[in-house]
């Protein structure tokens, strides 16, 4: 048994021993519930030193894996317009599927090779578009038409939505949500084929909401997946709002609203990335404002002028938002 298997060994007998003592000073009425959860306020869960999530062995075997991959992919593309339809669609569903159970035998019965199984769900995940494309083509419904690019991910969000439902494996509701953007856009140019700018803006306005609102929902559950959310989805929003202001009266007036709006939200939600989202869009706002309305009446050295302070002011004003309303623990 490996050195780094003992002292894990240990830990968990110390952990366990632990919770064994302590359910029983519950049981006994010597420790409640404010005392348990005044230890979890008071103290910060720091990953012990000698745990690491990654071993230098795994390392290795990821970045030699990952060569591996990177080489039969490039062999792939180079004999793949020498196929035919048939072997493409066996190669690339077969191996889709392959990986995937690959993945779910690792996933079942060996924990501890989590990484692996990872690799082996996100190569699967990668391989499932093309291998439903393939299989499109084949039956003479074509693949990178609006029609096919709506069964194409209308079945990758069932294969996605699916597995993380059975698997609990949040690799795949990222893959499903990714799914679910592209079913919507591919059903809305089904109907819509020669969509106008302005229609196009309101089109990423709804589906950067639908991320915030996913967002909020997975914002104290899976922390990561809701920063993801909230990085892709406030530019949405707000670079939508920010498009249509320059053709709208009424998003002229809302954007600036919707800007505060942001700042009140990231000390609501304890988010300095929303935060930062918010100070760069302000800044960018204050750019627009100085050169399309006060350059040609006030001229462009007071203008600069004007918007540097102004850059300067939300600046400080977002430093100390930070400092006085976001706790230190909050990276959101």
């Amino acid at each position: 048994m490996m050195a780094g298997e003992i002292k894990e060994n240990q830990i968990q007998t110390r952990i366990h021993r632990a919770l064994k003592e302590l359910e029983e000073l519950v049981n006994q009425g010597f420790v409640s519930r404010q005392d348990l959860l005044g230890i979890f306020e008071k103290t910060k869960i720091v990953r012990h030193p000698g745990v690491s999530v990654l071993t230098f062995q795994q390392v290795f075997y990821f970045i030699g894996a990952l060569l591996v991959i990177l080489g039969f992919g490039y062999f792939v593309f180079l004999v793949w317009g020498s196929w035919t339809r048939i072997i493409r669609v066996i190669f690339s569903l077969g191996l889709a599927a392959f990986l995937y159970g690959a993945g779910y035998y690792l996933h079942s019965r060996y924990p501890k090779l989590a990484i692996f199984s990872a690799v082996s769900f996100i190569l699967s995940a990668f391989l499932f578009p093309l291998g439903i494309g393939t299989f499109l083509d084949f039956i003479h419904i074509p693949a990178a038409r609006s029609g096919g690019l709506v069964i194409n991910s209308a079945l990758l969000f069932i294969i996605y939505f699916g597995s993380y439902s059975a698997l609990k494996n949040d690799i795949f509701l990222l893959f499903s949500i990714a799914a679910g953007s592209g079913f919507f856009l591919s059903l809305v140019n089904l109907f819509v084929p020669n969509p106008s700018e302005t229609f196009i803006s309101h089109l990423v306005l709804i589906l950067g909401l639908s991320y915030l609102a996913l967002g909020y929902y997975y914002r104290l559950s899976k922390k990561y997946i809701s920063n993801l959310l909230f990085l892709f989805g406030f530019p949405m929003f707000l670079g939508s709002a920010f498009t249509l202001s320059f053709k709208s009266i009424f998003w002229l007036v809302v954007f600036p609203l919707l800007l505060a709006g942001t700042f009140y939200i990231s000390v609501l939600w304890q988010s300095k990335l929303i935060l930062g989202i918010g100070t760069l869009l302000t800044f960018i706002e204050i750019g627009r404002l100085t050169a399309e309305y006060f350059s040609e009446t006030l001229g462009w050295p007071i203008a600069l002028i004007l918007a540097g302070l102004s850059i300067i002011l939300v600046g400080y004003f977002s430093f100390e938002v930070s400092k006085r309303y976001l706790k230190k623990s909050a990276v959101a």
